[in-house]
């Protein structure tokens, strides 16, 4: 009987498995070391190969600043509204070019009734350089009148014809945009106030005359947006007060 169990226990043991002690999840290799020599190895034997095979890039990286010359290109394009600007500034210089070499245009109907008295004295020519959208012969208008104030004798009757001739110029010169034209204007007014109204005896009834219709178009220039026309302006008016015939 003991042998009997002795036997039963070994058929048993025989039959049951054998259970390996348990592993933990993150164990390491079995031989660590050996592992490492071997890709240490490999990587040794095979690196210079792989490098020597390895495409080099085909895009390399260069910098957005490569050249001055597209900046400097850039910097020497005119804005659209420069262009067009300077364009239209060309042409009416080329159109004022043209006029001074054609002579002033023609007057309007409008303008030749509205000069008709101030033809009469003046002259056409004259009358016509007036009225001009070109302001040199504006300029030579004012200039022309300036001299007939001054060095031409005139009989009594036609002082005053003179006169109002030229106070109806006049309050279109003063009026003008342009500021030599306006200066010339002011010069003219002042001639007409000392020199002309000395020289022929101008009563006060004339001087009221002119400075009623000349006055009131330079007080609207002492409040002009441009500086230079609006200080030009207030003088002249300050200077008014001075003279001994106002």
């Amino acid at each position: 009987m003991l042998c009997s169990s002795v036997e039963a226990q070994n058929f048993y043991r025989k039959k049951s498995p054998v259970r390996s002690p348990e592993r933990t999840l993150y164990s390491s290799p079995p031989h660590p070391v050996e592992h490492h020599s071997n890709i240490s190895t490999a990587i040794d034997q095979f690196a210079p190969t792989l490098l020597m095979k390895s495409p080099q890039p085909q895009h390399q990286f260069q910098s957005p600043v490569t050249d001055s010359r597209l900046f400097d290109e850039a910097d020497e394009r005119p804005l659209p509204a420069l262009a067009n600007r300077s364009q239209t500034n060309l042409d009416g210089a080329n159109d004022e070019v043209a006029s001074r070499s054609e002579g002033p245009e023609p007057l309007s109907d409008k303008a030749a009734r509205e000069a008709s008295s101030a033809i009469e004295i003046f002259g056409l020519e004259m009358v016509t350089k007036a009225y001009s959208k070109v302001y040199s012969f504006r300029e030579q208008a004012l200039n022309a009148m300036l001299a007939h104030l001054i060095h031409k004798d005139l009989a009594d009757g036609d002082k005053v014809a003179v006169l109002r001739a030229a106070v109806l110029l006049l309050r279109k010169a003063l009026t003008d945009k342009v500021h030599s034209v306006f200066l010339l204007s002011l010069n003219v007014l002042r001639s007409l106030l000392t020199t002309f109204a000395s020289k022929h005896k101008l009563s006060k009834e004339n001087i009221v005359h002119v400075l009623e219709k000349t006055v009131p178009l330079l007080l609207a220039k002492g409040v002009d947006t441009a500086s230079r026309v609006r200080e030009s302006a207030k003088n002249f008016v300050k200077d008014l007060a001075g003279l001994p015939l106002v």
